[in-house]
């Protein structure tokens, strides 16, 4: 995710193009957004997307077409949007938000989730700081957010209005906590380190930390595959994609990708075909990227007219 990337918030109608590549383009039906690109995007509910653009408009996308979806959430003014994760909880579709306020007229962080029926439920994180990024294990009704000043870890029922934020870790030796992501089955969280090629890891059963030595220089996103038992990265500095597996006893960490289309990516998740789906802001696209051939499968490029 891009997480302190100030977003323009100018009105712009544009065309969602969607390029498989080795095959022609072809171009989705008209949509109407606003002028920012994609920074954040996470699985909502089967080959459903929620995608972030950086001008805090979230909107769904169906991963089989690349067509924008009809689920649409604008972020209140005055707060920005640092991430997004969705899934389904107790039955239902629900989308978080991790807040940060940007003026004087509003004041402190919140998780934001909104139902697919635009209820919202405010979390407010008394504990100041930039908050960043979000994990959700639907299966325990849970969210997760990290506090990027204090390198402070986060839990908060979902759907309860009066949950109160309980801190399930705290890393001081950390160099500035960013990304997370949840490996459910094993109830394990991953956090990245966006000034330190580190990762960690927290066990949520006993609060247990570890660190795990990664050399990537800014990891903005990171996703857990749940089938090959893998951590994916996205590398904004390297411009790339790695992928580790941090619990083997001598972890490697290998590139994926970084094709020229890769510019900044920021937003990461692994779709249930296996493929990984990368927001990049700068590119202002979506890239489909097959694991196992470590090519870009597809390109979901948003582009709003220059003026």
């Amino acid at each position: 995710m891009n997480l302190w990337r100030a977003a323009a918030a100018s009105f712009i109608a544009f065309t969602a193009v969607v390029v498989v590549h080795g095959q022609a383009a072809s171009t989705t039906r008209p949509v109407q957004t606003y002028g920012a690109g994609p920074v954040a995007v996470g699985i909502r509910q089967g080959s459903e997307a929620v995608v972030l653009q950086a001008d805090g408009r979230a909107y769904t996308m169906n991963l089989a077409s690349g067509a924008v979806g009809s689920w649409s959430y604008r972020i209140p003014s005055g707060y920005q949007a640092v991430d997004t994760t969705a899934g389904i909880v107790r039955g239902n579709p629900v989308t978080c938000f991790s807040l940060n306020s940007r003026g004087s007229k509003q004041s402190g962080s919140y998780i934001l989730q909104v139902t697919d029926d635009k209820r919202e439920i405010w979390t407010y994180l008394r504990v100041p700081g930039v908050y960043v990024g979000l994990a959700l294990e639907p299966a325990r009704g849970m969210v997760y957010v990290a506090n990027s000043s204090t390198n402070q870890i986060f839990a908060a029922a979902v759907g309860d209005q009066n949950a109160r934020p309980v801190r399930i870790a705290s890393i001081p030796n950390a160099g500035r906590i960013g990304a997370l992501a949840i490996a459910p089955s094993t109830r394990r969280l991953y956090a990245s380190d966006m000034s330190a090629p580190r990762l960690y890891t927290i066990e949520l059963n006993t609060g247990e930390v570890k660190v795990v030595d990664a050399a990537v220089e800014e990891a903005r996103a990171i996703a857990w595959d749940g089938v090959s038992k893998r951590l994916f990265i996205a590398d904004s500095g390297n411009e790339a994609i790695m992928v580790i597996d941090p619990n083997a006893r001598v972890p490697r960490l290998e590139r994926v990708i970084n094709e020229k289309g890769l510019r900044d990516p920021s937003g990461l998740t692994v779709a249930p075909d296996g493929t990984l789906w990368v927001a990049d802001e700068s590119a202002r696209s979506i890239f489909q990227i097959a694991v196992d051939s470590r090519t870009i499968k597809r390109t979901v490029r948003w582009n709003p007219p220059k003026s």
